[in-house]
């Protein structure tokens, strides 16, 4: 979809999912913030499992131990995987 009104702050977050290498400098706060943004229906699991439903595409994101900053960079792919599908 187009979003015109998207914030500088979601712009370079959709950026930084979809960068080759995958960017590790991403907080799951702002990929979570984003997702919302984006219409993602996101409901929290065990284990620290994200359920995700995007345009009827349903996956599984892994919210990362450490919330503050996404250190392993599986976490950014997950979510680049997810945005690209749906």
């Amino acid at each position: 979809g187009d979003f015109p009104l998207m914030s500088q702050k979601h712009k370079r977050v959709l950026s930084a999912i979809f960068q080759e290498p995958v960017s590790s400098n991403i907080h799951w706060r702002e990929i979570e913030s984003l997702l919302h943004y984006l219409g993602v229906v996101v409901q929290s699991g065990h284990g620290g499992r994200v359920h995700v439903v995007l345009n009827g595409t349903e996956g599984t994101l892994h919210r990362p131990i450490i919330v503050a900053c996404v250190q392993d960079m599986k976490y950014v792919s997950y979510a680049n995987t997810f945005l690209r599908l749906a």
